[in-house]
């Protein structure tokens, strides 16, 4: 698809959304649910070339969505520690 094809386009937007949920399960009870989650955005007011939309992936995916995922996995191994020592 050309810019021809798209008409008069005011803006383009790449939007990334991430939301995990953990739950621990001792005893046969969930003790605790985990759900945290991370959006990411990115507005050009022009059509993207295909390297800047996936320079605009890898951006989100890097600054916003990485570290989101870094910080879920300390969060669950920290829960599944705590679980243990209940347990």
């Amino acid at each position: 698809m050309n810019n021809e094809e798209l008409g008069d386009v005011e803006s383009v937007e790449l939007k990334l959304k991430l939301d995990a949920t953990i739950t621990v399960t001792s005893n046969g009870q969930p003790s605790e649910w985990i759900k945290p989650g991370v959006e990411g955005k990115i507005v050009w007011r022009r059509v993207p070339t295909e390297s800047e939309t996936v320079a605009g992936y890898v951006y989100i995916q890097e600054k916003m969505l990485q570290p989101m995922l870094e910080d879920l996995v300390v969060q669950y191994r920290n829960q599944l520690a705590e679980a243990r020592r209940k347990g």
